[in-house]
């Protein structure tokens, strides 16, 4: 018979996490003065193990960094990975979804728009959904968005079915699906989306965290959930000229992840779900 879960500790999933921001997260989680354990999450198990072992020299003591395999791509890895973490932790205190991808170039086509889409949008959407029911009363969900991703570059229109408090999870995904879909049929420009798979992901991503704010499930257990901009940083998306460290973009999620609720809501001035960047509120 397996050991019951030990949950005593603070508890964290950082997805895509073998590499750049999202392993600078997992460092900065690490080292805080918490009896923790960190799930460093990534796709490649190779890469994944290498950078557990370069980041669990110099822990305190009773912190921990364990990889887990997650492909947020697939489902069945996705719920695998649920089910590893509810039989060895029980609990996750706080889901940071920080995976994502992006397009090199100028390139733009239905393929590239179906896979961003998939990975940043509806990888984020499903991995929420499966480790939700382990997420307990005042828990946390951070979305690594981007500022990329800013509502003004879609239609009025569109603009007012994405910021809609009336917006359901399946309105949103039906809104990521027409994306998608006008652009592998080239009518995306005249019904409001611009030529950018990678904007127009993250829109979906900020979008999630407000709609996903004003669910039962999260309202009932007064859960966090926040989307974010790290910055641009130097990572292999972000190319060398960025400005920023990926010690530097962590800081923001890291903030969101475990820093006083009323200083993140400005002592109740502001609604879940909202959208953050320098570790300040920012419109949308």
């Amino acid at each position: 018979m397996p050991s019951a879960p030990n949950t005593s500790k603070f508890v964290a999933i950082v997805t895509g996490a073998n590499q750049g921001i999202g392993k600078a997260i997992v460092a900065q989680l690490a080292h805080r003065p918490t009896s923790s354990l960190i799930y460093l999450a990534a796709r490649d198990e190779k890469r994944g193990n290498e950078a557990v072992d370069e980041l669990k020299n110099g822990l305190p003591a009773d912190t921990s960094i364990a990889f887990l395999h997650l492909d947020v791509t697939n489902e069945a890895s996705i719920n695998a990975a649920a089910a590893r973490v509810k039989s060895e932790a029980g609990i996750v205190n706080v889901l940071i979804n920080n995976a994502g991808v992006a397009a090199k170039g100028s390139a733009f086509d239905g393929e590239i728009a179906k896979w961003t889409v998939t990975t940043n949008y509806t990888g984020t959407r499903k991995t929420t959904q499966a480790f939700l029911p382990l997420i307990p009363e005042n828990g946390r969900i951070v979305n690594v968005s981007s500022t990329m991703g800013r509502l003004g570059q879609v239609s009025k229109e569109l603009q007012d079915q994405f910021s809609s408090k009336s917006l359901t999870l399946d309105g949103l995904d039906k809104l990521m699906d027409q994306f998608v879909a006008s652009v592998a049929d080239g009518t995306y420009a005249s019904k409001g989306w611009p030529q950018q798979a990678y904007g127009v992901s993250k829109v979906g991503v900020t979008a999630f965290s407000r709609v996903l704010a004003r669910q039962p499930e999260i309202t009932s257990k007064n859960i966090l959930v926040a989307a974010c901009c790290p910055g641009w940083v130097r990572t292999n998306m972000g190319g060398e000229a960025a400005h920023l460290s990926v010690e530097d973009g962590a800081k923001t999620p890291v903030w969101l992840a475990t820093a006083d609720k009323q200083e993140i809501l400005e002592g109740g001035k502001l609604e879940n779900g909202l959208f953050y960047r320098d570790r300040k509120h920012v419109e949308w």
